[in-house]
């Protein structure tokens, strides 16, 4: 009987604590997009890179995409000139800390590809854990350099 008590007041507990996570989640989504302006693809991509090739554009609109998914707001949100730091009420963020694996995971699904421990370990591209003043089109142009000059892909 007491192992039923403890069983469902820890269930209890679970649940609440749940629901203020996922209400903390959605209250701190709705600042972020009310703080940030909408930027379209034209104004990201001609943030991003002076003169866009087929290739870096699928490279910028996939680091866009992953960021938007794994902040749970739409991809207009996501602008060119933010920094990491900015991204802070976003759920990619955990105890203030920004999550690059979750981020290269979600690049390499959407750019259909998966990069080696070896590659990602040589890669020069600043961790926006360690930058999180770098803004993302700084971001975006790093990882194009870096993405480019690798002979295991095919764009």
């Amino acid at each position: 009987m007491l192992m039923e008590f403890i069983k469902d007041g820890f269930k209890k507990i679970t649940n609440y604590l749940g629901s203020i996570n996922k209400y903390e989640i959605d209250k701190n989504r709705q600042l972020f997009c009310e703080k940030v302006s909408i930027q379209s693809e034209k104004d990201f991509l001609n943030d991003c890179f002076k003169q866009e090739s087929i290739d870096s554009k699928k490279v910028a609109l996939a680091v866009r995409k992953a960021i938007s998914q794994l902040g749970l707001v739409d991809v207009d949100y996501i602008r060119s000139d933010l920094s990491f730091g900015n991204l802070a009420l976003l759920p990619i963020w955990e105890i203030d800390i920004f999550q690059t694996p979750l981020l290269v995971n979600a690049i390499e699904s959407e750019l259909e590809i998966h990069f080696t421990d070896k590659q990602l370990e040589l890669a020069e591209v600043r961790n926006p854990d360690l930058h999180p003043d770098m803004k993302i089109h700084e971001f975006i142009n790093e990882f194009y350099n870096w993405y480019s000059s690798q002979a295991t892909h095919s764009i």
